[in-house]
């Protein structure tokens, strides 16, 4: 995500030395089966475009945005190849070169006007029955990639979040902000208040504070990089002005993209130092409590969970053991793990809207994989991730459970059962 120049970004399309190694942690690719939809192959696409032996044409262009940026092609290179970067570098150019549809029209509106403001979310699901309709008459008359079938599962009222303010703990052991996403504010909150309930028990005075922006993480995935730059400057002049002693995010999107901040804005010399501070303090909720040393839970839960590795967090930040300990500290529960656990959903960001078909193809490997390991709930770190299996076990009738880690934590502290 970083702000590079030409020459940083295309020294990392050369690391590559085209091992192959990439190949089979390529969710596109092992569906397709395809060179040019491999890590590889697109690097390949990118060096032919910057050393000027092609133009960028709008067949290249395809091959690039079926891209997730899941960026699983990054933990089994050998090069050190900087995918993630490389990729957010053309993204821009990208977005410029993709075809015109209805698609990349709501894509564009909804990255930029809904998605990244909770007020507007909660607007748009009010009358969800409404999307609903317009979904299958679209769909009647031809499929524009509107993730139509993500609408059904958005509540048409859901429980607001917490308020902002400042929650004081029993006990102090820590201060910290908890982020707020925005999708998880306006569909999912039931998922902040655990968070809160979580953070409170252990210890920790929690600060919400007002007038918090969206991430940025969306715009930028959608090559507006105006926009992000934006939002990541409101977000570190809000935070600097905070005495906390990490920024905890339960949705691991956000926490990528906070993570990020310094190198987006290493350029600009007023918020250089201030965005790297912000970043090194952002912690995700599985990995703050990891390390704070968690309370242990007194009520067991006799339930069987399988895990999902959300991309922006195993991949993107590395965490992958905190989450399954923390699930492993309640009695009684039991942990199973699903095939390709860390292979990505299909949900990344807007990628079903634009790619509903490969978006579609990944949700039911994903889904599959989970419902085999006869677990009774599906666990999820991202809202994205979560949102994506539940449409999918919902388009085959079955109605299980989608939970954050921190709702099974709340669960065992409070002993008042599950969500």
């Amino acid at each position: 995500m970083a702000r590079t120049t030409a020459g940083e970004w295309e020294r990392g399309i050369r690391q590559c030395v085209h091992c192959g190694l990439c190949l089979q942690a390529c969710p596109t690719y092992r569906v397709l089966g395809l060179e040019a939809d491999s890590a590889r192959g697109r690097l390949h696409l990118m060096r032919a475009v910057a050393e000027g032996r092609t133009p960028l044409t709008a067949g290249i262009a395809e091959h690039l945005d079926l891209c997730l940026a899941c960026r699983a092609c990054e933990d089994v290179c050998p090069s050190g190849v900087p995918y993630g970067m490389v990729h957010e570098q053309v993204r821009p150019l990208v977005t410029a070169r993709r075809r015109r549809s209805g698609a990349r029209l709501l894509t564009s509106l909804l990255s930029r006007y809904v998605l990244p403001s909770s007020r507007a979310l909660r607007a748009a699901a009010m009358p969800a029955l409404l999307a609903r309709r317009a979904a299958a008459s679209v769909k009647a008359s031809g499929n524009l990639g509107l993730g139509d079938d993500l609408l059904g599962i958005i509540p048409e009222r859901s429980c607001p979040g917490p308020r902002p303010g400042v929650y004081r703990a029993a006990h102090r052991r820590a201060r910290v902000l908890l982020w707020r996403c925005c999708v998880t504010d306006a569909i999912l909150a039931r998922i902040e208040w655990a968070s809160l309930r979580v953070l409170l028990r252990n210890g920790c005075e929690v600060i919400m504070p007002a007038g918090q922006s969206c991430c940025g993480a969306l715009g930028l995935h959608e090559g507006d990089v105006k926009r992000a730059l934006r939002l990541a400057r409101e977000n570190v002049d809000l935070v600097r002005r905070l005495p906390v002693d990490a920024i905890v995010t339960d949705a691991a999107g956000c926490g990528a993209m906070l993570k990020e901040y310094g190198s987006l804005l290493a350029g600009e010399p007023k918020y250089a130092l201030r965005a790297a501070e912000l970043a090194r303090r952002t912690m995700d909720i599985n990995e703050f409590l990891h390390r704070l040393g968690l309370e242990r839970p007194q009520h067991s839960l006799d339930v069987t969970v399988t895990y999902h590795d959300a991309c922006h967090l195993a991949h993107a930040q590395g965490i992958r053991d905190e989450p399954r300990s923390l699930l492993r500290s309640i009695g009684s529960l039991r942990l199973t793990e699903m095939r390709d656990s860390d292979q990505c959903c299909g949900s990344a960001g807007t990628y079903g809207l634009r790619h509903p078909e490969m978006g579609r193809e990944l949700r039911e490997r994903k889904v599959a994989n989970a419902i085999s390991t006869g677990a009774q709930i599906i666990v999820s770190p991202n809202i994205g991730c979560t949102l994506q299996i539940m449409a999918g076990l919902k388009q085959r009738g079955l109605a299980l459970p989608v939970l954050h880690p921190v709702e099974l934590l709340d669960a065992a502290y409070s002993g008042a059962g599950l969500p």
